[in-house]
């Protein structure tokens, strides 16, 4: 037997269920069944009995969870600290796209004996991300983490995000104040080239809800931020920093309306672990002062959202 067996024999005996450990391990559920019998072929005994869709484990299966729950731990600790000991003050935090991260993380770059690696992944990659411990703080919503066996203990709200289309002035839908998803693919669309950022997002918005449709036109970051406030057609935004990012000249060029559908609100928190809280909470302190100022800014433009 190895370490991640007994992992994963922990993880099923602590869910009761094959389907839920797989989810929290981000293994499939034929791989996480495999190892398990191959973990009791090796000690030559059973470790769970079916009752229903429920498994039970057995006398030997406590007693192996034992040591288990003794081999993860120290693995754990092993890991905790090695990475605070091995970075020289590096800390490691991962992000979903969308989530205005440089005005979250403003200030962040000049705390004392710190040094913050910022990294993205695709939404649907943070539950892997947050499963291997490979980071220390995670900045992402609950969709794709409620599920994972991780070992961010802490949580802390930092905004609730709406989908948002941005349109001109004089536009035909600048007298709406709502728009269906089912419509988007029927209006032209200005959209922006970031696969692993804000589009992330926007994908699976499309998915959940069955629409598709092609932008119009693709920008990098930096036109986008140039010239969106110009651009002659709709374009989508998240409503987070708003206030912050676009300001009175925005209001008076364009206005913004809510997008109605699945997955188009979001409430965007912030992970870490109890075992770094020491070494991160100079970081994790500042991404929540940002963030509440933030939405301060935002109420104040009294944008109607």
């Amino acid at each position: 037997m190895n370490s991640e067996q007994l992992r994963q024999f922990k993880a099923i005996a602590e869910t009761g269920s094959l389907t839920k450990a797989a989810e929290q391990l981000y293994v499939t559920q034929p791989a996480l069944s495999m190892s398990l019998s191959k973990l009791e072929d090796e000690i030559a005994r059973p470790l769970f009995t079916r009752q229903g869709k429920s498994l039970k484990i057995t006398e030997s299966g406590l007693k192996l969870l034992e040591y288990a729950n003794r081999v993860v731990d120290t693995l754990d600790e092993a890991q905790h600290y090695f990475n605070i000991n091995n970075h020289n003050g590096t800390i490691r935090l991962y992000r979903i796209g969308g989530t205005a991260i440089s005005l979250l993380t403003e200030g962040c770059y000049f705390l004392p004996d710190i040094r913050l690696e910022s990294s993205i992944v695709k939404n649907e990659d943070i539950a892997r991300v947050m499963s291997s411990g490979s980071a220390d703080i995670v900045i992402a919503d609950d969709r794709h983490v409620e599920s994972v066996f991780n070992k961010y203990t802490k949580r802390a709200f930092l905004f609730h995000q709406m989908l948002l289309l941005s349109v001109p002035k004089g536009h035909p839908l600048s007298e709406r104040d709502e728009i269906s998803a089912e419509e988007l693919p029927t209006i032209e669309i200005a959209g922006r080239n970031t696969p692993l950022g804000f589009n992330s997002w926007i994908n699976e918005f499309k998915k959940e809800n069955g629409i598709d449709f092609e932008e119009s036109m693709l920008l990098n970051t930096v036109s986008y931020f140039t010239h969106r406030d110009q651009l002659p057609v709709p374009y989508l935004m998240g409503s987070f920093g708003i206030g912050v990012e676009s300001g009175a000249e925005y209001f008076s060029k364009r206005k913004s309306i809510r997008v109605l559908g699945k997955y188009c609100e979001r409430d965007i928190c912030v992970y870490w672990s109890s075992r770094n809280s020491k070494k991160i909470s100079p970081v994790i302190d500042t991404i929540r002062n940002n963030a509440a100022a933030i939405n301060e800014k935002d109420q104040a433009m009294n944008y109607g959202f």
